[in-house]
């Protein structure tokens, strides 16, 4: 959701930002929208980050996964994935904003979301350097798996998804990402 017409620089929108701390802010190509989520939305987001922790440490990569963090992509964009997962061998970052595209990112449908707007999230994330997106509908119990390769696939309830080459051996149902 949009909340103004202004067109902000990065520098602007990370002043505003820190003045409105209490709120989860995005720079959209300039403009500045809000995230509104739900408890429906966090629990989603917490699943997939409990099973990110759990295959990290079954894995021998390195690297973090985070929730909400903000990611500075270019001189019009500081977004926010529901989920992120960068690879690493350095420390776990304090900055407030990354300056690098992690390879996997998660969006959830939340209360602010468009389908279309979900859609050029994706799209934005894999042209800009993510190399696996998943947008997940809750309402719908389905996730959209888009790749740097430009493939979408859609995936049900009875399916498993897959990190694929980008997270090797993650797997995950997406009967799981709903359960309580």
């Amino acid at each position: 959701m949009v909340i103004s017409d202004k067109v902000y620089t990065p520098d602007e929108f990370l002043a505003y930002q820190a003045e409105h701390d209490e709120r989860l802010l995005e720079l959209r190509y300039g403009r500045i929208a809000e995230k509104v989520t739900s408890e429906k939305h966090g629990y989603i987001v917490i699943n997939i980050g409990s099973a990110l922790k759990i295959w990290l440490r079954q894995s021998d990569l390195t690297g973090f996964y985070s929730t909400e963090v903000s990611v500075k992509i270019d001189d019009e964009n500081i977004r926010r994935p529901d989920v992120s997962f960068r690879f690493t061998d350095g420390d776990v970052s304090e900055a407030t904003t990354l300056s690098e595209m992690p390879a996997f990112l998660v969006e959830v449908v939340s209360p602010s979301n468009s389908l279309s707007d979900l859609r050029e999230k994706a799209r934005f994330y894999i042209e800009h350097g993510a190399k696996l997106v998943w947008v997940v509908y809750p309402a719908k119990q389905i996730v959209d798996v888009y790749t740097a390769g430009g493939d979408v696939d859609v995936f049900t309830a009875e399916d498993t998804l897959s990190g694929g080459d980008v997270l090797p051996t993650f797997e995950m149902t997406v009967k799981a990402l709903f359960e309580i």
